[in-house]
């Protein structure tokens, strides 16, 4: 196999990685690791997103998530400083 067939062979088993991160290693490098990844996974038909692999999905929450807990921890904060220590 050539190389470009090689990477493109990795690809269909691991979606985390780049063509161009593959293309950095030889031809028998990729090789091996397109033998051991095949023992392992299965081909999968997954996206190829352009988010980084390792961020988890956006929620279509997570604003509002963020927004409920900054203003919780504001009034928190307020209804601390709004007491008074007995002197």
């Amino acid at each position: 196999m050539e190389k470009n067939e090689l990477i493109k062979s990795i690809l269909q088993f691991n979606v985390s990685t780049s063509a161009d991160f593959l293309g950095r290693f030889s031809e028998s490098d990729l090789k091996a690791y397109l033998d051991r990844v095949s023992l392992v996974c299965t081909p999968t038909t997954a996206k190829r997103s352009a988010r980084s692999p390792a961020l988890p999905p956006r929620s279509p929450y997570a604003g509002k998530i963020r927004r409920f807990l900054r203003v919780a921890h504001t009034h928190w904060a307020q209804g601390l400083t709004a007491r008074r220590m007995p002197s």
